[in-house]
């Protein structure tokens, strides 16, 4: 019991390494970019590169852990809850961006790459045990 309680511990730690990520590539590529690139361009790029950094956030926390398929599922979507929450709370919430613009964000028809994010740290935990079994 006590070391099932200790992955999900781990994996709320791990999880502000996510948001830390986030607000480095917003703040850093996202912003300073712009000029170069175009709001669009600049976006796309932050979020691939917040995207990479979770996949290597991911890997190193399923070598640390070791968790089950089960285990890995459930951490999954409770990294997917989180982020879904976060965006909510502090984007909506906090900045006072509409829900218009928010939901925009995550159009993938129109080149906003936000979804990305939310499909790799939901899935990646689980595939990478489903299919790495070196990892676990």
């Amino acid at each position: 019991m006590l070391m099932t309680t200790m992955i999900y511990l781990k994996a709320l730690g791990v999880w502000v390494l996510f948001a830390g990520a986030a607000l480095v590539c917003k703040m850093v590529l996202d912003q300073s970019l712009m000029v170069y690139m175009g709001v669009q361009r600049a976006h796309q790029l932050s979020t691939l590169t917040l995207c990479v950094l979770c996949e290597l956030i991911i890997v190193r926390f399923v070598r640390w852990t070791g968790p089950t398929p089960v285990q890995a599922l459930l951490i999954g979507l409770l990294w997917l809850l989180r982020t879904v929450l976060a965006d909510v709370v502090f984007v909506h919430y906090v900045l006072g961006i509409s829900w218009s613009a928010l939901v925009a964000d995550y159009n993938l028809w129109r080149g906003r790459l936000g979804a990305l994010v939310f499909v790799i740290q939901a899935v990646s935990p689980y595939l990478l045990t489903k299919r790495a079994p070196c990892f676990s």
